[in-house]
């Protein structure tokens, strides 16, 4: 409702006592109190905490992004999103959730990412979407009929993480990449039938769209170059130039992929 809308907005404005309220814990609490046999409060938090025990350093922010992205039409922070009958797939399907999310933190820890070189968590949305809907949980880390669909999907990640995709208007780049599975119909299908593998040409074209450019150039290679030892996309550089090592098991600082002093 525009009313409820409003008024949560003033809260977040007027409030000043006590612990600051964000417009996302007025929404959290808006939600949880629609989950009617689960602790919404207890399972949101303690995914947060899974997630941070792996080395990534999550709110409920992303949780609560990852099950709008994943069962809403509309992937912004509004009431509407949160109503009753809205955050109900959300419990119905948590375990799946749940599962999901782990995997794919579990995944790009695999490739080698961590804190400092996963440089968008939002990144993570869209190959969480095709895991969960794809069924996949269980298997995408490990399954060695799936070591093609693992390099499809870390080629992707590279890519739009050195590219910085999702570095402004967020939420339209993501809402546009959904379309790359599911059409402009959300919600009738979750995954078109024809797709089996993660669609990164469908992806591509979909960001070209928005103004974004996916596409790495001998241009864009030669200013990479440039990247400094220090900077965030180092790893993710060396990690390309070194895609035959195993991250999964070994913990590569970016000296051990090329000396410093080199």
């Amino acid at each position: 409702k525009a009313d409820m809308e409003g008024a949560l907005n003033v809260f977040v404005r007027v409030n000043s006592g006590g612990e600051p309220l964000s417009l996302s814990d007025m929404l959290m609490s808006t939600a949880i109190a629609s989950w009617k046999i689960r602790d919404a409060r207890r399972e949101i938090y303690g995914l947060v905490e899974q997630i941070q025990a792996r080395g990534f350093f999550v709110d409920k922010d992303l949780i609560l992004k990852a099950c709008l992205y994943l069962y809403s039409s509309d992937i912004r922070y509004k009431v509407s999103n949160f109503k009753a009958a809205s955050v109900k797939p959300f419990e119905d399907n948590w375990d799946a959730i749940q599962a999901s999310i782990l995997a794919v933190v579990e995944l790009v820890r695999d490739f080698g990412y961590n804190q400092t070189s996963l440089t968008s968590k939002n990144a993570l949305l869209p190959i969480i979407y095709w895991v969960h809907h794809k069924g996949l949980s269980k298997s995408i880390t490990s399954q060695v009929s799936l070591r093609s669909e693992r390099e499809i999907v870390l080629r992707w990640l590279h890519t739009v993480l050195l590219k910085g995709i999702f570095g402004s208007a967020a939420d339209t780049i993501l809402a546009a990449i959904r379309k790359a599975f599911v059409g402009d119909e959300f919600g009738t299908l979750f995954i078109k039938p024809e797709i089996d593998r993660f669609p990164t040409e469908a992806i591509a074209t979909i960001i070209r769209a928005q103004g974004k450019d996916p596409q790495v150039t001998e241009e864009f290679i030669d200013a990479l170059l440039s990247t400094q030892y220090d900077e965030k996309q180092a790893f993710t550089i060396l990690a390309l130039l070194a895609p035959n090592l195993d991250y999964r098991n070994g913990k590569f600082h970016k000296d051990h992929l090329q000396p410093s002093s080199a």
